[in-house]
């Protein structure tokens, strides 16, 4: 797996599982946003992410850059920005700083991530060697802490709706 895959997996999961945002979309955090039906707004979206190869001596590594996209619209407070803002707010505390860990999960993954906050795990923490009925032990690769970087707040050109795109980094060392 890639370490870029990975951390998108971990930062939806956290969003859906942070009372703090659930409480503005409820479990509506998408890596692709449905055509049909289109969901309510507010929602949350992943936008576009790179990596780059950040390798020091002795030590190999990629710096994860990504996008996360709030979309609101409506009356009231989504009318104007601050819904839009309140929610970006909510995504940047929920994220910026958290840690995660990636392991090394050879020969069956070659990352996993694990939220080390409030410990959720994206697949069994033992896989089975189903040929030779051993298990394997997880291998730790490096800690990761997610870094927010900016947030920018503009209205889409249809007039209506608002959008907040939160920039986020991540230092994720490979052995």
């Amino acid at each position: 797996m890639d370490p870029n895959y990975e951390l998108t997996r971990v930062v939806i999961n956290r969003l859906k599982r942070d009372v703090s945002v659930s409480g503005f979309v409820a479990a509506r955090v998408f890596d692709r946003v449905p055509a049909d039906p289109k969901p309510a707004f507010p929602y949350i979206s992943m936008g576009p992410s790179d990596s780059l190869q950040d390798d020091a001596e002795c030590i190999m590594g990629e710096e994860v850059s990504f996008q996360i996209d709030c979309w609101s619209e409506g009356d009231g407070e989504a009318y104007g920005s601050a819904e839009v803002k309140k929610l970006a707010g909510a995504v940047k505390r929920c994220l910026h700083g958290a840690e995660v860990t990636v392991i090394d999960r050879e020969p069956f993954e070659r990352y996993r991530a694990e939220d080390s906050v409030s410990g959720i795990s994206l697949y069994p923490s033992v896989v089975m060697d189903f040929c030779s009925g051993l298990s394997l032990s997880p291998r730790e690769t490096g800690n990761v802490t997610i870094d927010h970087r900016i947030t920018r707040i503009v209205r889409e050109p249809n007039g209506i709706t608002n959008h907040a795109a939160l920039s986020f980094t991540a230092f994720v060392e490979i052995d």
